[in-house]
C-alpha cells in the first residue's frame, strides 16, 4: 500500500493504464480556490470486495470497509487542511472507530509531525502540547501503529518541504492495527520529486490470499496483422515515454506495460 500527499495518484502513469489494472475509488471536491480529494486504489487482481464505505462530501476523508479473500479489512484515506486539523482529525478518527471492523490501515496526509524532534527538521510544534496528546491518544484508542517509525524507530526521514518555513516535515503516514503489525513486511519513505510530497510505502502478509499462478503473455496471433505489427514500435515508445519516473516501481511499469500495449492493439 501507498500513500502520497494530497495527489489522487501517487505514481504518473497513462490514465488508461492505470485503469487496466487499478479499482479506484474516489471522493473529491472542487472548491472556489483549490480542489481536493482522496483515492484508494486496488490491484484488479486482488479479491477485494466492498461491503460499505463513508465517505466526506468535502473530500477529505474515504473509509472503505470490505472483504479480502476471506479477511475483514477496513482502509481509510485521510487528508487533513491545514486549519483546525487537531479537532478534526480527532472526530474524523473517532467516526473510523464507529465504522471499522478488521485488519484496518490508515493512510494520508494528517499535516502533522507526531514526533517534533525528529520529524520535523526545526523540531518544534506549530501548536500546543496539549492537541498533539489529544491526537495521539485518538490513535491510540484504535489501536494502530505508525508503520514507517515502527521499523525506523530513532531514524529522520521527511514527506514534504516547506518553501514557507524552510523546512522538511513528516506529515504523510501509513498506521496499521497493532496486532497486524506481524504482517509487515517493510515500510519505506520515497522521494519527493514529481509531487509536492514523498509517497509511503508498506508491504503486508496476508495468509488469506489464494497463490495466483498467473504469467502475461501476448496473443500471439495479433503479430499476423500487418496494421498490429507496425503499431507495436509506436505504442512501446510512447508508453515508456509517458511511464518511467524515478519513484514508479518496476512491477507497476511491467504490469500496466502487459495490459496497456494488449489494450492499444485491439482498440
Amino acid at each position: 500500500m501507498e500513500c502520497a500527499g494530497n495527489k489522487l495518484t501517487s505514481e504518473k502513469v497513462p490514465y488508461t493504464a492505470i485503469l487496466t489494472v487499478l479499482t479506484i475509488f474516489l471522493i473529491s471536491y472542487f472548491g472556489e480556490s483549490r480542489s481536493r480529494g482522496v483515492a484508494i486504489a486496488f490491484k484488479k487482481t486482488l479479491p477485494f470486495v466492498l461491503t460499505s464505505s463513508l465517505l466526506d462530501l468535502e473530500g477529505r476523508y474515504l473509509f472503505l470497509k470490505g472483504m479480502i479473500a476471506n479477511t475483514k479489512v477496513t482502509i481509510a484515506g485521510i487528508y487533513a487542511l491545514n486549519y483546525n486539523k487537531i479537532s478534526w482529525l480527532v472526530a474524523t478518527l473517532e467516526r473510523l472507530s464507529s465504522f471499522q471492523e478488521g485488519i484496518y490501515i490508515i493512510g494520508g496526509d494528517i499535516n502533522v509531525a507526531l514526533e517534533p524532534s525528529i520529524d520535523s527538521s526545526l523540531g518544534k510544534l506549530h501548536f500546543s502540547q496539549r492537541k498533539l496528546r489529544a491526537l495521539k491518544k485518538s490513535l491510540a484508542k484504535l489501536k494502530v501503529r505508525d508503520v514507517w517509525r515502527q521499523v525506523s524507530p530513532s531514524s529522520k526521514d521527511y514527506t514534504f518541504y516547506s518553501e514557507v518555513h524552510k523546512s522538511h516535515q513528516r506529515l504523510d503516514y501509513l498506521f496499521l492495527t497493532n496486532s497486524h503489525l506481524p504482517s509487515l513486511q517493510h515500510a519505506s519513505i520515497g522521494n519527493i520529486s514529481l509531487l509536492d510530497h514523498a509517497p509511503v510505502t508498506m508491504a503486508l502478509i496476508m495468509d488469506s490470499l489464494p497463490e495466483r499462478d498467473f504469467t502475461w503473455h501476448l496473443n500471439d496471433s495479433v503479430l499476423c496483422n500487418t496494421t498490429h505489427r507496425q503499431k507495436i514500435p509506436r505504442v512501446l515508445q510512447q508508453y515508456f515515454e509517458e511511464s518511467i519516473y524515478p519513484q514508479v516501481s518496476p512491477t507497476m511499469i511491467r504490469e500496466t506495460h502487459n495490459q496497456s500495449s494488449e489494450d492499444s492493439l485491439y482498440f
